[in-house]
C-alpha cells in the first residue's frame, strides 16, 4: 500500500496568561457583618460576588465601590484593600495568585468587571475542584499553604491553574465589553446610598443605551426626584454624568485599541460619528482627531 506523505505546517500556540503560584482560594457563603482586615500583598486577588452586595475599599476610605451580584473585582499586587459588609447577606468567591504575564498589564487598567455566563461557569468549576480536594473548608480564612485531601488528587491544582488561566483569558477576550471602572475620587461618605447605586448602574451599563427613567427606577424614585437628588450631591445631571463616562471610555479606546471612530460610536451607542465627535469636543474641548494628535505628540516628545 502506497502511503502519501503530506507536509503540514504547525500553528504555534502561545500562552497568554500563565499562573505561577496559587496562594488562597475561598468561598464565603451567606456571610453578613463579617469584618475583613485591610491588607496588601505582592500577588493578585480576584473576587467574584456571587450574591448580595459588598463594599470594596481601595487604598483608604476615599475610594470605595459598592459591588453587586455578578461583578468581578481584580485587585493588582501591592494595592491596599478591604471588604466592608452592608446589611445584606452575601456570597463571595476569592482567589489569589501570582502571574508575571504581560497580558495582566491590560487587565490592570480596570478594577471591576461584569462577569459573563462563561466566566461564572469557570468559577463554578474552580469551586467544584477545590471543594472536592482541599483539606480545609473554603469558608475557613487561612494564611497557610493550601493542602489537598489525598495524594491522588494532585492533579487538582493543575486543573485549577488551567481554569484560572482560562478565566483571565476570557476576561481579556471580552475586555471592551466589560464594565470599565474609574475610582471614586470623592469621599464615599459624602454620597448617599441612592447616588452610589445610580453611579454603579451607569458605569455597569456604559456599553448599553439607557434612559433617565431607567436610572431613576434603580432607586425607586420619579425622574424629577432622582434628577434633583443626583444633581445636588454630584453637581451635574444624571445623563451628563453618563455622557462624561462614555467619553472617558471613548478616550480609553482611542488610546489602547486599533479600532475606528465609527466602531467606537457603535459600541457606545452614539447615533453617528458626528454625534460622538460633537459630544467629545463639548466635554473635552477638542475633537477626537486633535486628541489623537496630542497623544502622538506626547509619544514623539518622549522618544
Amino acid at each position: 500500500m502506497k502511503t502519501n506523505r503530506h507536509e503540514y505546517e504547525g500553528l504555534r500556540l502561545h500562552t497568554a496568561v500563565n499562573i505561577d503560584y496559587l496562594y488562597t482560594l475561598h468561598y464565603f457563603e451567606h456571610f453578613k457583618d463579617y469584618a475583613f482586615e485591610a491588607e496588601s500583598h505582592n500577588f493578585w486577588e480576584l473576587v467574584y460576588l456571587d450574591n448580595g452586595e459588598l463594599i470594596l475599599e481601595i487604598e483608604g476610605n476615599k475610594n470605595r465601590f459598592l459591588l453587586h451580584h455578578g461583578q468581578i473585582a481584580l485587585i493588582p499586587p501591592n494595592i491596599g484593600h478591604n471588604f466592608i459588609s452592608t446589611e445584606k447577606h452575601y456570597d463571595l468567591f476569592v482567589i489569589s495568585f501570582s502571574s508575571k504575564s504581560f497580558a495582566m498589564n491590560v487587565l490592570n487598567r480596570k478594577l471591576i468587571y461584569l462577569s459573563s455566563y462563561n466566566q461564572r461557569y469557570i468559577i463554578g468549576q474552580i469551586l467544584y475542584e477545590a471543594r472536592k480536594s482541599f483539606k480545609k473548608p473554603l469558608s475557613v480564612l487561612s494564611f497557610s499553604k493550601i493542602e489537598l485531601k489525598e495524594e491522588n488528587t494532585q492533579y487538582t491544582l493543575s486543573i485549577i491553574k488551567k481554569l484560572l488561566e482560562l478565566l483571565l483569558v476570557d476576561m481579556l477576550r471580552n475586555y471592551n465589553k466589560s464594565f470599565s471602572s474609574v475610582l471614586l475620587r470623592k469621599d464615599f461618605e459624602s454620597y448617599s446610598a441612592d447616588i452610589i447605586n445610580i453611579i454603579h448602574f451607569l458605569r455597569t451599563n456604559i456599553y448599553k443605551k439607557i434612559t433617565l427613567p431607567e436610572a431613576a427606577r434603580v432607586i425607586n424614585m420619579s425622574v424629577s426626584q432622582a434628577q434633583k437628588k443626583f444633581t445636588k450631591e454630584v453637581g451635574k445631571s444624571i445623563m451628563m454624568y453618563f455622557s462624561e463616562l462614555r467619553i472617558e471610555e471613548a478616550k480609553f479606546l482611542l488610546r489602547t485599541e486599533n479600532i475606528s471612530l465609527a466602531e467606537i460610536a457603535e459600541q457606545l451607542h452614539y447615533h453617528s460619528v458626528f454625534h460622538l465627535s460633537s459630544r467629545f469636543k463639548k466635554i473635552t474641548g477638542m475633537p477626537p482627531s486633535r486628541y489623537l494628535k496630542s497623544l502622538q505628540e506626547m509619544i514623539d516628545s518622549s522618544e
